[in-house]
């Protein structure tokens, strides 16, 4: 994974630590309480997650989502049909209050911002840093 803001990473697909942290943190994820009722929200997070994971962004369309989660003819008229929208809304309400706890604060975080279901993987904060000694005074 590699820093494409400031703590968001992308995921490499030949990175297989960085896989695996991703992979162990979804796991996680899909089996805390938020998530553990909601097959359709595992399974959508499940799959915007593999598909980021393997750069693969012709799979991350609203359409391709809704056929290979949801079962809908790949022709299906999305503007009537919103249940990737619908889902994508539901997963991110899940994520936020998985987040909020605060034994989750220092775990890798995965979120599917608004307006995209690409997948963004940030680091968890690093320890904080020592307060620093205030300077001698000169005289």
């Amino acid at each position: 994974m590699q820093n494409a803001e400031a703590g968001a990473l992308s995921a490499i697909p030949g990175d297989k630590a960085n896989r695996a942290a991703v992979q162990n943190q979804l796991a996680r994820i899909i089996a805390n309480s938020y998530f553990r009722n909601s097959k359709r929200s595992q399974a959508l997070l499940r799959y915007v997650v593999d598909a980021t994971l393997a750069a693969d962004a012709n799979s991350l369309k609203e359409r391709c989502i809704g056929a290979a989660v949801f079962s809908r003819d790949v022709g299906y008229d999305t503007t009537q049909d919103p249940i990737v929208r619908n889902a994508a809304i539901d997963v991110r309400k899940r994520l936020a209050r998985y987040y909020m706890e605060p034994e989750h604060a220092g775990e890798l975080r995965i979120e599917l911002p608004t307006g995209s279901y690409q997948a963004v993987f940030i680091e968890p904060p690093g320890p904080a840093a020592e307060p620093m000694a205030p300077p001698a005074e000169t005289v």
